[in-house]
């Protein structure tokens, strides 16, 4: 499975290498030293408990949200899960993966 799409009730599949994106929006962002982000930040991003983390660019939306451009593609990035973005061992912000 690639991508639900509730709101058409559908189910998208796809081969192994559809898996792979570098790209994800992220919503309802925590940011750790400051009160928004107002520009675009370089970061390290575990999109999973055990993810090891890459490195990423990561652009704030007007809608309190994030978009994150990964430097090497990843393996099912998962809606619902939570992304957290590092700056080597200070966790700046994060928020919930949703496309």
């Amino acid at each position: 499975m690639i991508e639900l799409d509730a709101a058409n009730n559908r189910v998208i599949v796809g081969d192994d290498s559809a898996l792979d994106r570098d790209e994800f929006t992220v919503d309802r962002c925590n940011w750790i030293p400051f009160d928004n982000l107002t520009e675009p930040i370089e970061a390290t991003v575990k999109i999973r408990y055990n993810h090891p983390g890459t490195a990423a660019t990561i652009t704030p939306l007007d809608n309190g949200g994030a978009k994150v451009k990964l430097h090497t593609a990843q393996r099912a990035i998962t809606p619902g899960q939570a992304a957290v973005f590092y700056q080597d061992d200070l966790v700046v912000g994060g928020g919930w993966i949703v496309r």
